[in-house]
């Protein structure tokens, strides 16, 4: 498993990238958030995502969703404005001031988040950016492609000492548990095998020790029908370590990526 030595990484300053050839995954810590920064984000929330964020018992796990959901807003109506794109600059005056709380979300076939503005659709702006959201223990991860193709990410603590032995015959094939010899490559393979599924955008199913990922993969037996669409599409996955987190990045394209650290300070730009 690679670390963030090994690929492109760097501090978001708030300039979107540049390159749209490329995959954006932002990594968030949630943990460090202040009491105002988050209440400004919530407020960014709509009805529905005010309501499921009021629902969790612990404040942790509130404070994760509603960062991840708030910088999502953000990152979003940034890419919307047509700022780092240059396929979407000339976009409509109707288009330029896209503030984070007018993002609307449908889901797809089988439950896939995706962009669904009505005035959005104008040009295929929303599917054009393609986008996916995983959260941990305090850690989020939000990835981005654009043109064709989707994308997958999750993002896992890795816990320690976990007796892994007693599970992997679940959820790993026989060849996949000759790798697992430590938590480290367990988590590597979960997080690969939920990134696979979170392209399809179908979640979990009972086929995941069919789904082999200790390389790049394609879906070719299964018994969960849902995936009939997908039999036989090759997916190019990517599995880094961050610190105490295993990450894996799916997409259905072969193409390079950028890592950013999303930093609180990104969000308190007249601070110091």
């Amino acid at each position: 498993m690679n670390t963030l030595e090994n690929v492109s990484f760097s501090i978001f300053n708030g300039s979107l990238p540049k390159e749209e050839n490329l995959s954006h995954i932002y990594l968030i810590n949630s943990q460090n958030f202040p009491i105002s920064i988050i209440q400004e984000l919530q407020s960014l929330l709509n009805k529905k995502e005010i309501q499921k964020a009021l629902k969790f018992r612990f404040d942790k796990d509130r404070i994760e969703y509603v960062v991840s959901r708030g910088i999502l807003r953000i990152l979003i109506s940034k890419y919307l404005r047509g700022e780092g794109l240059t396929k979407l600059s000339g976009i409509e005056k109707s288009l330029q001031d896209i503030s984070p709380q007018s993002i609307q979300f449908e889901q797809g076939a089988f439950g896939k988040p995706r962009i669904s503005n009505p005035k959005i659709l104008l040009g295929n702006r929303s599917q054009y950016i393609k986008f996916n959201v995983s959260h941990s223990n305090g850690r989020i991860a939000i990835a981005f492609c654009f043109g064709n193709g989707e994308i997958g990410i999750d993002i896992e603590k890795i816990k320690k000492p976990f007796d892994y032995q007693l599970i992997i015959d679940h959820y790993f094939s026989k060849k996949e548990q000759q790798y697992i010899l430590s938590e480290q490559h367990f988590y590597e393979l979960w997080t690969r095998k939920e990134a696979l599924l979170k392209v399809t955008g179908i979640g979990l199913t009972k086929d995941l020790t069919n789904l082999e990922v200790s390389e790049n993969s394609h879906i070719s037996y299964f018994t969960d029908k849902r995936l009939l669409p997908f039999k036989d599409n090759t997916y190019y996955i990517n599995s880094f370590q961050v610190g105490d987190y295993s990450l894996s990045l799916a997409l259905e394209k072969n193409q390079e990526f950028r890592i950013f650290e999303y930093p609180v300070k990104t969000l308190l730009p007249n601070k110091p």
